[in-house]
């Protein structure tokens, strides 16, 4: 039986992004990690996001669509008015 002469761990690692103008989307992804790598594959995602078409689905979420952590301060504070609680020192901006 023949055994493992050399074993080698490998591993990578990148960078991607996915930018949103109105309705238009594109992405990048990138293994360069200088300033320069990232320089540009910001500025491809861009490029290809004012090329794509635009797609009804793409783009932000309302304020009123977006959801909550149960962490979130501000939820918390808003969870406990709901009951009639009084919250005190609480963290975050009133919500």
């Amino acid at each position: 039986m023949r055994e493992v002469e050399q074993l080698k761990e490998a591993g990578s690692r990148g960078a991607g992004i996915r930018v949103l103008l109105g309705q238009r989307a594109g992405s990048s992804y990138t293994s360069d990690l200088t300033r320069e790598g990232i320089v540009k594959m910001v500025d491809a995602a861009v490029s290809l996001a004012k090329i794509a078409s635009e797609d009804k689905f793409a783009g932000m979420p309302e304020p009123n669509e977006l959801g909550s952590l149960a962490s979130d301060p501000r939820a918390v504070r808003r969870r406990h008015r709901r009951h009639g609680n009084r919250v005190e020192n609480s963290a975050g901006p009133p919500g």
